[in-house]
């Protein structure tokens, strides 16, 4: 597979190939596929395709210099990510302390932003931010600039943790205030026992394979074991 749509305009159509080519096509109502033969497709309207991406094995570089910066870095530090770079040119001194020695007191060239799979813009003036949005086009590297659109590759959904469950909203970027909202609502239903049923859950299911449970089988016993004991409506 040598292409990863990763964002679409409803008139301009972004298509990025892989880190390996640094480099991104630009269509016009159309992109194009390579896997032995060429097709086109159209696009209607705008869509982003969700994923959860593992920190732990991903280089992230965030930019940024004030409190929003440092909140973001501590959500990192928080879900285990190993390969966080942090440019800043005026830093608070608690983002400092935070950093340590991964900060970096200037804005990432474009050899920094090719080297992150990853790059999240926090809290800089929109020209900077959107001259690094185009470096980060330029190389292959997916980029989100906080709370403006029309330069990111991605968004990040406000969240709820439950352990291992998560649970993700998301408005694409046209109200991440709206988006907190459902969150809050989201938490006062969903309680902490949670994370228990889950982790109970997990474990019949592994027994159930161990018993050579297929695939509709175990969906069959997971509903059965959910409405048994009323988890849900």
């Amino acid at each position: 597979m040598d292409h990863l749509t990763l964002k679409y305009k409803t008139h301009n159509i972004v298509w990025y190939k892989y880190k390996t080519h640094k480099k991104c096509i630009e269509c016009f109502d159309f992109h194009t596929h390579s896997h032995g033969q060429q097709r086109e497709t159209r696009i209607k309207g705008s869509t982003m395709f969700p994923i959860n991406l593992d920190l732990t094995r991903l280089s992230v570089a965030l930019v940024g210099n004030g409190q929003a910066t440092l909140n973001r870095l501590r959500q990192f530090d928080g879900d285990g990510a190993r390969y966080v770079t942090v440019y800043s040119e005026h830093p608070i001194p608690e983002l400092v302390d935070q950093a340590g020695d991964r900060l970096h007191r200037y804005l990432p060239n474009s050899a920094d932003v090719n080297a992150a799979s990853i790059m999240f813009i926090v809290d800089l003036g929109e020209e900077k931010a959107a001259e690094l949005a185009a470096i980060a086009k330029a190389v292959g590297t997916i980029a989100n600039v906080e709370d403006v659109k029309e330069y990111c590759d991605f968004f990040s959904p406000a969240r709820v943790l439950r352990g291992d469950l998560m649970i993700t909203v998301s408005t694409n970027g046209h109200s991440p205030r709206l988006a907190g909202r459902i969150r809050r609502a989201i938490e006062n239903w969903l309680v902490p026992t949670w994370d228990k049923r889950l982790r109970e859950l997990s474990d019949e299911r592994e027994k159930w394979k161990a018993a050579g449970a297929d695939m509709q089988t175990l969906l069959q016993k997971t509903d059965e074991y959910i409405d048994r004991r009323r988890w849900l409506p």
